[in-house]
């Protein structure tokens, strides 16, 4: 099945990129035709189960379409869509038609929902939501006297201010003042689930974008020449793709770390090692792909910024590695020294 999902969306997506225009900016507004063609395709709703209209694959196999989607470095939100219908099928709700967004925060739920008129309405705010402005609807917890509530709250119920990442993706601040609620249900997830999930989800993507951009710059050193022979050849340029090499390794191992501490139950340890570790593999990656393109990768017309920016942004998402890297000192001082080992050892 996850040959089959990566085999029939790898070759519709180049056909995608192969038919843009190399001198179109991104950032002229929402990418209309690639929303089309990733709905056609069903993807938004793959990893939700047949009673609410998805295709009900399975985590790992949607995590690796998450991969796809990084190595792609796509400017829709569809990993934020395939989780806001994942949540709400959990909780046995069918979401909408169109783009959906996520708004998470570790600490609590992004606002309350009270009665008003016989309508459930949110107030709360929810921070940097990918795409905001943009989707139909977005997804969060709330609380209702104490309980959690997992809430769906559509485009027009909500103030915008507009946003950007270091790609220029829309990352909008929303404002819920007596924002009336579309679909709300006793969440199946808790604060801190979602955020793991989330955080898990940037680091399949940032996995992918390691992948494309070692792919990137392999092919750049061997057929780019300086003094007569290819750049490859070179050895201080060998460093840099051998390092590359092994920070793409560092993120994919840690994108499994995730998805197996996801399928376990989602502990705190395995997505918090996997963030941190990849975030700072992040860096490090981005940096020597651009060591190994030289200003050509800054070009417009070249693919690699497009991917290291938006690979950069995804390393802050969902908690940094700093902030990865306090919950898991948090964690092993309130394991204690008889503690820790078996929580390491788990």
């Amino acid at each position: 099945m996850q040959e089959l999902l990566i085999e029939l969306t790898r070759r519709e997506l180049d056909k995608w990129r192969g038919g843009r225009l190399a001198d179109k900016p991104e950032h002229d507004g929402w990418q209309a035709g690639l929303w089309t063609l990733l709905e056609s395709l069903e993807l938004p709703r793959c990893l939700a189960s047949e009673p609410q209209g998805g295709s009900g694959v399975g985590l790992r196999d949607a995590f690796a379409l998450m991969q796809l989607i990084g190595e792609y470095a796509l400017p829709v939100p569809l990993v934020e869509t395939i989780l806001a219908h994942h949540l709400l099928s959990m909780a046995g709700l069918t979401g909408p038609a169109g783009p959906l967004s996520i708004s998470s925060h570790p600490d609590g739920p992004c606002g309350t929902v009270t009665l008003k008129d016989r309508k459930a309405v949110l107030n709360g705010r929810g921070a940097r939501v990918p795409w905001g402005r943009d989707v139909a609807g977005v997804v969060l917890l709330a609380d209702h006297g104490g309980e959690t509530l997992l809430v769906l709250v559509r485009q027009g119920q909500f103030e915008v201010q507009a946003g950007l990442n270091t790609a220029a993706d829309a990352r909008d601040t929303l404002e819920f003042r007596n924002s009336e609620i579309d679909l709300f249900a006793g969440s199946p997830i808790d604060s801190e689930g979602f955020y793991r999930l989330a955080a898990a989800a940037r680091v399949a993507q940032m996995a992918g974008a390691c992948r494309e951009i070692l792919q990137m710059s392999v092919s750049h050193a061997n057929t780019r020449e300086q003094f007569g022979r290819p750049i490859a050849k070179f050895q201080a340029i060998q460093q840099h793709l051998a390092s590359l090499a092994s920070l793409w390794a560092i993120c994919a191992g840690a994108s499994d770390l995730a998805i197996r501490s996801l399928e376990a139950g989602g502990n705190s340890l395995g997505v918090a090692c996997a963030k941190a570790r990849a975030g700072e593999a992040a860096s490090a990656a981005a940096a020597a792909a651009h060591q190994v393109l030289g200003a050509m990768g800054f070009s417009r017309e070249h693919g690699l910024h497009r991917c290291t920016q938006r690979l950069l942004s995804w390393r802050d998402e969902f908690g940094s590695e700093a902030y990865w890297n306090e919950r898991l000192g948090a964690l092993a001082i309130s394991a204690g020294a008889d503690g820790l080992w078996p929580i390491l050892t788990d």
